[in-house]
């Protein structure tokens, strides 16, 4: 069983007080958030001491409970500690994001609805390699660094999120997009237009006859076609290049690819060269 514990931020002192300095904690009202006395002195001995004397600090501290876990270092981690973690997680288990390595600096906040200790979105105890670096309250600068850095991590996980789908479609439809620009070389303006549709349709509000795609859902289908055009074009020019050994057969390819995409090319006169 996890140990029940506490340190205390002192608001009006602005200093921690660690678990091993705290003699009592009088929760004062029937409210489901109920004041809060943090007791540090001996002389006071019993509630209505606490009532009496302490009446002015009610709601001068912040409880920050133990989580049951250790860092790395065998340090405590607490409610409010900003932790730095880097791993591997193999997409199995609490998460569906997928496959993905992470390295980021969070937060230790106790999530009401999971029912456990979550920092930004993953679970703390299944977090690898998990260094405390400081807390919320006595560090501000590594709060603001922390944000910075998970919105990298961020973008990390939704590009593995994006990889994982083309994957998933790629195995239940086959590579079905590949085949259909062989057959509409613009197939790309095609998908990002009804995407379009889509997401200006969700945006304004407009009543939807589909309801399970939401607006993330549309953004996202949108930056992985984009992806996916770039793979094949890539793709084309590689195998392209590979075939050709002449250098105008290249260049004519090109152009003639370029037209049948509806590019134009134009021509532009630099002058005769002496």
């Amino acid at each position: 069983m996890r140990e029940i514990k506490f340190r205390v931020w002192d608001k009006v002192n602005k200093e921690l007080i660690l678990s091993e300095n705290i003699l009592k904690i009088c929760f004062i009202g029937e409210t489901h958030f109920p004041n809060c006395i943090v007791v540090s002195d001996k002389e006071i001995s019993h509630f209505g001491d606490v009532d009496m004397i302490n009446k002015t600090k009610l709601n001068d501290f912040i409880l920050m409970q133990y989580t049951g876990l250790k860092d790395t270092n065998g340090k405590e981690i607490y409610e409010g500690d900003i932790i730095h973690t880097k791993g591997h997680y193999s997409g199995e288990g609490w998460f569906d994001t997928g496959e993905c390595d992470y390295d980021f600096d969070g937060i230790v906040e106790y999530d009401n609805l999971e029912l456990t200790y979550m920092v930004d979105g993953f679970n703390l105890s299944e977090l690898d390699r998990v260094k405390v670096i400081g807390n919320i309250y006595e560090n501000p600068e590594l709060v603001e660094r922390g944000k910075k850095m998970n919105k990298i991590q961020k973008h990390k996980q939704i590009c593995m999120e994006l990889t994982n789908t083309y994957e998933r479609k790629n195995n239940d439809y086959g590579d079905s997009f590949a085949k259909l620009r062989k057959d509409y070389p613009n197939a790309i303006l095609i998908r990002l237009a009804d995407k379009y549709e889509r997401l200006k349709s969700l945006k304004t509000g407009t009543k939807q006859q589909v309801s399970d795609e939401s607006i993330k859902d549309t953004l996202l289908d949108l930056a992985n076609y984009c992806i996916m055009e770039v793979v094949e074009m890539e793709s084309e020019e590689k195998s392209l290049n590979k075939n050709c050994t002449n250098p105008a057969e290249i260049l004519i390819n090109l152009i003639d690819k370029q037209h049948n995409m509806g590019i134009t090319i134009i021509e532009v006169d630099n002058g005769e060269q002496n």
